[in-house]
């Protein structure tokens, strides 16, 4: 007998274990979070934030200030039976400044709406004249499904007579209460990239190509991928991080992992942001998504790149005498005499046109139709941070310097001494 009913029994015990949790699970927040970036700051000109706590297009709060009154006040009104958490419901009520952590829920009695006789008062700045204050106050709002609450975080400067409103949250779940300053599981915010270079180099046969060059995000664990974007100069003025994160298609995928930094080539049939063909003659820009892990990962946006023209690269030609630089040293593969700064009149002296020079894998390649070489000559690679990698003297009309590393290839600044004309080029190695 005994056997007989305690299976009954266990049965039933974990039955109400089953319900208990799933009624537990069905309590839990789930807080819907906005953090604004940059934080909305008023001013005389823009004084009024429209707060649509729950994301559906209609404001359910107005931040403003009151500039008529005299010290300065911050008004917060609300629309229709939405409420802010407030010390009394009298007149002009001020909202409770909440700490992190407090709890926002019915247990509170003073929530105070927009009446014909009452609107709540943030905070009159000057009462706190050479202070501020950052904290959270309660809010709730009506939907059809009942109450919701939620807060926001706001901080006023009385020196500067001015107020933040940094992020706000609110429950999805009606009637279920939520603490100032929780945020649920936002969206990983991906970390931007800072600086990027964009160079035009030279290919084998002549041609012009871009390459881009630039550094990892600060925070790479919050990036799950970069998106490198082509803008016409005519464009970059309009280009900001909404229209980035709408294009798609038009833009090269680099993935990670990487090494210290990320490089790579723009292909030659490569389609701008515009959705035109990359056109010689025309001034870019680069810019970088940087892409956060999750459907719902926020991207960022990075400022854009130097500007360039996509054409062949134009050098200008430096001619080493020592009239034309008085004690100029040139930066190169030391040379043998301090006399070989200036040509000597049995060379002939380079001119544009009369010479290539681009990078193939790891080897910087020179070639010229120069009949003589001065055997001073050097060609040396440096770094885009400036730290030289290699160099060598050379006396033929054509060389090449190959580099044991080139550390992931990228984009290097490469100096020719020949014939007493300095040539400084980059170039994209691999």
């Amino acid at each position: 007998m005994k056997t007989s009913t305690s299976i009954p029994l266990l049965w039933k015990s974990a039955t109400l274990l089953m319900v208990l949790a799933m009624a537990f699970s069905g309590l839990q927040a789930q807080v819907v979070y906005k953090d604004l970036e940059p934080d909305f700051q008023s001013d005389k000109a823009q004084g009024r934030f429209a707060l649509d706590l729950d994301g559906n297009g209609h404001p359910d709060f107005a931040i403003w200030l009151f500039l008529p009154v005299s010290p300065q006040t911050v008004l917060l009104s609300t629309f229709g039976e939405n409420a802010v958490l407030a010390k009394s419901e009298t007149a002009l009520a001020k909202p409770i400044w909440l700490d992190t952590g407090d709890t926002i829920s019915f247990k509170h009695k003073k929530w105070v709406r927009n009446t014909a006789s009452s609107v709540p008062v943030m905070e009159t700045i000057g009462e706190n004249a050479g202070g501020m204050q950052r904290l959270f106050i309660g809010l709730s709002i009506m939907k059809k499904d009942g109450v919701h609450f939620g807060w926001v975080r706001i901080e006023v400067d009385a020196e500067k007579g001015q107020y933040l409103v940094m992020d706000y949250a609110y429950e999805k779940r009606p009637e279920v209460p939520i603490a100032a300053g929780e945020k649920g599981n936002p969206p990983v915010q991906a970390s931007r990239v800072e600086k990027i270079h964009l160079a035009v180099v030279e290919t084998e046969k002549g041609n012009p190509e871009m390459v881009y060059q630039f550094n990892p995000a600060p925070r790479e664990d919050r990036v799950e991928e970069y998106q490198v974007m082509v803008v016409e100069q005519e464009l970059a003025s309009r280009f900001d991080e909404k229209v980035a994160k709408r294009i798609g298609g038009t833009n090269v995928l680099v993935k990670k992992p990487a090494s210290p930094f990320y490089s790579g080539k723009i292909p030659l049939d490569f389609k701008t942001v515009s959705g035109q063909a990359v056109q010689r003659g025309t001034f870019y820009h680069v810019y970088v998504l940087s892409k956060a892990p999750g459907v719902d990962g926020k991207a960022r946006l990075s400022p854009p790149s130097n500007v360039v023209l996509f054409e062949p690269p134009v050098d200008s030609l430096l001619i080493l005498t020592e009239d034309l630089i008085p004690g100029v040293r040139v930066v190169a593969e030391a040379p043998r005499k301090a006399a070989s700064q200036t040509p000597r009149k049995d060379y002939p002296k380079l001119r544009k046109g009369d010479y290539r020079l681009y990078g193939a894998g790891n080897k910087v390649i020179f070639k010229s139709n120069l009949e003589s070489v001065d055997p001073e000559s050097t060609i040396t690679v440096y770094s885009a941070l400036g730290r030289r990698l290699g160099g060598r003297t050379f006396y033929t009309p054509e060389t090449e310097l190959v580099l044991d590393k080139t550390h992931g290839g990228g984009v290097f600044l490469v100096k020719v001494n020949v014939n007493g004309t300095l040539i400084n080029r980059e170039i994209y190695l691999r």
